[in-house]
């Protein structure tokens, strides 16, 4: 994984060589959608943009499914908690009252928390998966087919042009 986020940084244009010739190629495609998305409306949804937009520009690998995944049903907690926060009632709103022996206190509303902890967690993965501005900024996008990249590719194999 190391390799693959030195790649996606552009560090080997740095210093080519940090590269380790020997390390596996990535698999670069589009993912089987996890059958836990399933019934999860905003889930899929965000699964079919990302995995469409992150292939087009060539950094989406099938190793990526994990992390995509965790996106997706992170986004739709997100979505199921700005629901109920946004909507009228007992479980409505910041705050709820919550009644005991001594009275009525005012407490912010559980899937308040929920949502600020879902909303930390989406950011972080946003910079994980180059979907912020800055990370974008970074990613370097998978390398194409042509015969050109294939013959650099085994003379970077054999210790480069020397």
């Amino acid at each position: 994984m190391a390799a693959e986020i030195h790649e996606r940084n552009g560090s080997f244009e740095k210093n080519p060589n940090r590269r380790n010739a020997a390390a596996p190629k990535m698999n670069y495609g589009i993912p089987k959608m996890p059958t836990v998305l399933r019934g999860m409306k905003f889930g899929v949804e965000k699964w079919k943009h990302l995995t469409k937009e992150l292939s087009a520009i060539g950094v989406l690998a099938m190793t990526d499914l994990d992390l995509l995944e965790q996106y997706c049903v992170t986004y739709q907690i997100f979505r199921d908690a700005l629901a109920v926060v946004r909507g009228v009632g007992p479980h409505g709103g910041i705050t709820i009252e919550e009644l005991s022996a001594n009275g009525a206190t005012i407490k912010r509303s559980p899937y308040c928390v929920e949502l600020h902890k879902t909303l930390d967690r989406l950011g972080k993965l946003m910079v994980e998966m180059g979907l912020t501005p800055s990370s974008r900024g970074k990613l370097v996008g998978s390398p194409g087919n042509d015969s050109d990249n294939e013959l650099m590719d085994l003379l970077n194999r054999r210790g480069g042009l020397n």
